[in-house]
């Protein structure tokens, strides 16, 4: 008997574990690949960018097309999507979300996100992007360089563009919950907007949308955003181009560029003197030397220890004007002042808790920034 029960129990554990008890077929489900999120006469205006797999012949790469819907609520807006194609919306591939401008000044991205952190078939690695154009569907309309699916291009260049670049800051949507939950930390997102290229609009990183609890208050450009993600200790690549003071045998001076190979910034709390807050911002960078354009004068240790210091102060003050803007201009703590002055000082931090917002634009932060050129490279 014991026998014959194990056998039994053995042929129904196999027979449950074989297969995918929800197993859904490509041609039952329409996949979306991206959702642009605009407001008309006070509803939500979703446009999602769906795989077309029936349009698309054999061998080719896979095309999209728009389908749109609306409703009060995201929720809404998504289930009336059904109401105009056969298959349920499915998520589980969607890469970007893309909000305009509009939505994120006045609804706030928690209106937003609500509905997508609680699905679950929804990605938590799925990007958000703010839209700088009039509005978020204009640039699903256009066609990706790299990519014939434009969600897809703009997500790869969003995550790829630190490493390169730094003109922008990859922010998935788990981040973004985590970070409005935290009442010590201020929101940033990447900002995309169009430009020309060979007579025709692609999409392209602009910069970082600045929030303020959830909303969106404004905008650092991408030279800006380059020196925030330095401050922020979230640089992972990029160039800085300087105006040396080296001259050359023609007596004039030039712009060279310096690659970034590392970086490593921290914020560290001095002290609370009456009313002021002292907060220490220490940057550290390695680059190597990418363009020099004086071929006629060989580099020495002395004009490397000149450029060395050039890029220090030039960094330290491109640093100084971006932390000015973001005190005055959005007094909005994206630099994490507040974590600093709670994870250091709970004691202050209980006192000052309530005052913060009106201590913020008062808050000296001393900038030190040091580059070290640990390779010249060379010419063939």
């Amino acid at each position: 008997m014991r026998k014959k029960t194990l056998l039994i129990i053995t042929f129904i554990i196999c027979f449950l574990s074989t297969g995918c008890w929800n197993y859904i077929g490509l041609n039952e489900m329409t996949v979306v690949a991206g959702v642009a999120i605009d407001k008309v006469n006070n509803e939500y205006l979703l446009s999602y960018e769906i795989y077309d797999l029936q349009s698309t012949p054999q061998g080719y790469p896979i095309v999209s097309q728009i389908v749109q819907s609306k409703g009060k609520t995201i929720f809404d807006a998504v289930r009336n999507a059904k109401k105009r194609v056969s298959n349920k919306m499915y998520f589980s591939d969607a890469r970007i979300i893309i909000v305009s401008n509009q939505i994120a000044k006045e609804d706030g991205i928690n209106s937003i996100i609500n509905w997508f952190t609680r699905d679950p078939e929804v990605r938590e690695t799925l990007q958000i992007v703010i839209s700088k154009e009039n509005s978020a569907l204009e640039l699903l309309k256009v066609n990706g360089l790299t990519s014939t699916i434009v969600s897809n291009d703009i997500k790869t260049i969003v995550e790829k563009d630190e490493k390169v670049t730094s003109s922008t800051e990859a922010v998935p949507i788990y981040q973004i919950y985590n970070i409005l939950s935290n009442k010590n930390m201020s929101l940033t997102l990447p900002l995309i907007h169009l430009v020309k290229n060979n007579d025709q609009y692609v999409c392209e990183t602009n910069g970082i949308a600045v929030f303020k609890n959830d909303k969106l208050i404004g905008y650092l450009s991408s030279e800006e955003s380059k020196y925030y993600l330095l401050a922020k200790n979230k640089l992972k690549g990029g160039i800085i181009t300087i105006n040396t003071k080296i001259k050359t045998a023609d007596k004039n001076s030039f712009n060279i560029s310096l690659e970034i190979k590392s970086n490593s910034s921290k914020i560290k709390y001095v002290s609370f003197d009456q009313k002021n807050l002292k907060i220490k911002l220490i940057t550290n960078t390695e680059v190597t030397l990418g363009e020099y354009k004086d071929q006629n004068n060989k580099i020495n240790d002395k004009d490397l220890t000149k450029l060395e210091k050039e890029a220090s102060q030039y960094i330290k003050k491109q640093i100084e004007k971006v932390i000015k803007k973001i005190q005055y201009d959005f007094n909005t703590d994206i630099l994490g002042l507040k974590e600093v002055l709670y994870k250091n000082n709970p004691k202050q931090y209980k006192k000052l808790n309530n005052k913060f917002d009106k201590l913020y634009k008062n808050i000296d932060v001393e900038v030190d920034s040091k580059v070290e050129i640990f390779n010249t490279g060379f010419t063939r």
